[in-house]
Formats: C-alpha cells, structure tokens, sequence
C-alpha cells in the first residue's frame, strides 16, 4: 500500500494499480474566506479514482468538484448515513452539490465494511465536533492496515477499535484543536470541535497504531467562526518526545509505503 497526503485531511492510498481516496478536498467553495491565503497544500489525486471514502459531509470532506473530477464513471462514494432532526447549511450545501454532481452514493453505518479492488474498507465510531453524522475508516490491504480519523473529537472507542481491528501501521488523525462558532451554533462552546495535538498522540497510543500522523491542520483560519491551535507540528513533537512515540504532521505530498 503506498499513501500520499494531499492536505487537510485527504489521503489518496494506491495498491495494485487500484486507488481511492479518503476527503479529498481541493476547492475551497465556500469556505475560501477562510484559507490562510492561496494553498499549495491542497492536492489533486494523481490519478483516477476506482472509489472515494468521507468521514462526514462537511464540505472540506466532500468536495464535489474535486471528486467530480477524479473518480472514475459510477466509481462508488462511500459516506454516513445522515444523522436525524434538522440539517444546517454545512452538510444541507455539499448533499446538493453532491447529487448535482451525479455522483454515486453509498451510505454505511458504523461496522460495515465493503471490498473495492484490492483494499478492504470499514466504517466505524466517530463523533462529530458539530453533531453532525460522521465515522472514521479503517482501510487494509495485504500489506498494510491504516485509520482515518476525518475530523473527529476525542471519544472512548478508541481501545474498543484496536481489538476489534488492530494493529495499525499508521493512524491519520486531526490535531487541530478548532473552536468554532458557526452563526447556526448559538450559544458557542470553548471546545474543541476536532482533536488537539495533545489528543490525537493519545488516541494514537490507545489505538496501538505503529506511528501517528497527523492530519487536518494548516489550512483554514478565521478569527471569529474557526480557531485552531497555533502550532500543531511543534505540539505533535513534543508530545512524541514525550512518551517516545512515533508522531509528526503530515505536510502535503508526503508518501509512505508498506
């Protein structure tokens, strides 16, 4: 299996000529108010996608035109089953550019698992810094296994997982900690709506993953509605340094492989 990172929280994972991709995001869409000005550290997939994998339908995890333009005729998408009670405008948005895009849908529940190609993908528990539907993947192949942990907050699954699923060569986890204080979120909490750096290297740990990367961070700024921690890489060091744990930020276009 060889994984790349294309920023934010995206990773394109290829295995016998065979890719897919989990959240890629590409085109800011409404959110370009928000970036920390032009973004190289956005990156296309390399090459057309036979499936795509979102944690939630947030539009920095499902971006329509960037799937769009990636996948493959009829390629599967797979995503949440939508939570219950009312929708807002960050899931009710990228739902209708999705389905305007044509592109296909194929909602899971926590603990299914699909085949596609040579990799074996499952959703499982994760939970959403806005309340809103979201699971995390763990995606195997023969050679390697891995978790993507979209933008999830801290939870108590995490040793659950790792009998269930372990080992991980490599948990791909937020670290960025953001407070947010969307219009539609009133009163706001001071919480973290994604995982702190301090978090996700425990959440690594607790999982048994080999290594953590660190994902979901250096992209999207605002001062009134998302603040995220001011420096995830160095906190990610320190927090390596101190239990001796394999940590680090992912920085676009890094590869690994096993």
């Amino acid at each position: 299996m060889r994984v790349r990172a294309l920023g934010w929280a995206g990773l394109e994972l290829e295995a016998d000529g065979h890719r897919l991709a989990v959240d890629p995001f590409r085109d800011p869409g409404p959110f370009v108010r928000m970036m920390l000005g032009p973004s190289p550290e956005l990156l296309a997939p390399e090459g057309p996608l036979d499936a795509a994998l979102l944690t939630h339908l947030h539009r920095d995890h499902a971006d329509p035109p960037t799937l769009g333009g990636a996948l493959r005729p009829h390629a599967p998408v797979l995503c949440p089953v939508p939570g219950e009670g009312p929708g807002h405008e960050s899931v009710d948005g990228p739902e209708r550019e999705l389905a305007e895009a044509g592109l296909t849908l194929r909602r899971v529940e926590p603990g299914a698992s699909a085949v596609l190609g040579p990799f074996t993908v499952t959703a499982v528990e994760a939970v959403d810094g806005l309340g809103d539907a979201q699971v995390s993947w763990v995606v195997a192949s023969d050679t390697a296994q891995i978790f993507h942990g979209g933008d999830t907050v801290w939870h108590g699954a995490w040793w659950r997982l790792a009998k269930r699923h372990g080992p991980f060569d490599a948990a791909f986890l937020p670290a960025n900690g953001a407070r947010v204080a969307f219009p539609w979120m009133s009163p706001a909490a001071d919480v973290p709506a994604a995982m702190t750096p301090e978090q996700a290297v425990a959440a690594a740990r607790a999982l048994g993953a080999r290594e953590l990367i660190a994902i979901h961070h250096g992209v999207l700024e605002h001062d009134e509605y998302y603040r995220p921690h001011p420096d995830v890489p160095g906190a990610i060091a320190a927090e390596a340094e101190r239990y001796g744990f394999p940590a680090r930020a992912a920085v676009a276009g890094d590869t690994w492989s096993w």
